[in-house]
């Protein structure tokens, strides 16, 4: 896998904040070292649903649900397919084969062929996600569940005021300020399935960030942050050597440094009060994704 996605000479002309160019090197700086600290790494902060390792070029399938076989069986039996039976893809071996496709967001259920499809995916994460800490799963299926319930709560929570608490409505628009909080990487070691984040300097992780491994920490996952330190001399320099020569010169530049920090996140006060309502935890990752609760 290469060190970043943005590995190539700076933007051009396009105006880039302190803020963002630095988050760019911390990111680039953190990949180098996740290819030697992690048996396998992937980028998480687009992950959505199960399948991204058939959808997206890049991913590794380790992060992903564990028995597609088992997904599609799952999805006919509890998902809401508008596919009649004898016209479903998923019968087809040629279903379970990688289908990157550049159109994966457009979520139509035929495609004109039997390939794995972003409708597919979105599909069988509801009616995986439906029956949430209702079915055992191995440890690669329970890691990417664990993660996409949690996602689903803070989506959910986010479009349905109705199931804040009194002081969480208090807090009023402070309370979604770093909504969705995504984290940046999932790892694995020695057995272990990790969520890291890379922060530059005295960056600090978000409350929703703090949220997301909150939970992962209680199902026994790992957390890691990254923290990237470095001080050019000049922004300016920097900012010159980035847009002409791009990130591994502008890396050479700042000799930076790198702290892997194992963190607590029962320490996290305010993310731990978000998911001590276990019951609410549960009913928002189980309800499909965006929609408008009535209670």
């Amino acid at each position: 896998m290469s060190v970043s996605r943005r590995n190539g000479r700076g933007q051009g002309k396009k105006e880039i904040t302190k803020q963002k160019l630095y988050g760019i090197l911390g990111e680039a700086f953190t990949e180098a070292h996740l290819k030697e600290s992690m048996e396998k790494y992937t980028r998480a902060d687009d992950i959505d649903h199960i399948g991204f390792s058939l959808l997206y070029r890049g991913k590794e399938k380790l992060f992903d649900f564990h028995d597609f076989t088992m997904a599609s069986s799952f999805c006919r039996e509890y998902g809401k397919c508008e596919i009649p039976t004898s016209e479903k893809p998923c019968f087809h071996k040629e279903f379970y084969c990688a289908n990157h496709r550049d159109d994966w967001w457009v979520n139509f259920p035929y495609t004109g062929d039997n390939r794995y499809r972003p409708y597919c995916s979105v599909t069988s994460t509801e009616a995986l996600l439906n029956h949430y800490g209702k079915i055992n799963l191995p440890e690669q299926g329970k890691f990417i569940a664990d993660y996409l319930a949690c996602h689903n709560f803070i989506v959910n929570l986010y479009q349905n005021e109705d199931f804040l608490t009194e002081r969480e409505r208090e807090k009023g628009r402070s309370l979604w300020s770093t909504h969705p909080g995504r984290i940046d990487y999932f790892g694995f070691r020695e057995g272990n399935y990790y969520c890291i984040d890379s922060k530059v300097n005295t960056s600090k992780l978000s409350l929703w960030q703090k949220v997301r491994f909150a939970w992962m920490h209680s199902e026994g996952h790992k957390c890691q942050i990254y923290n990237v330190s470095f001080k050019p001399e000049s922004f300016d320099e920097l900012m010159e050597i980035y847009r002409n020569l791009g990130i591994p010169q502008s890396l050479e530049y700042l000799s930076p440094s790198i702290s892997v920090i194992d963190i607590d996140p029962r320490e996290f006060t305010e993310a731990q009060d978000i998911l001590k309502d276990r019951e609410r935890f549960l009913f928002l990752a189980r309800t499909q994704r965006g929609l408008n609760i009535r209670t």
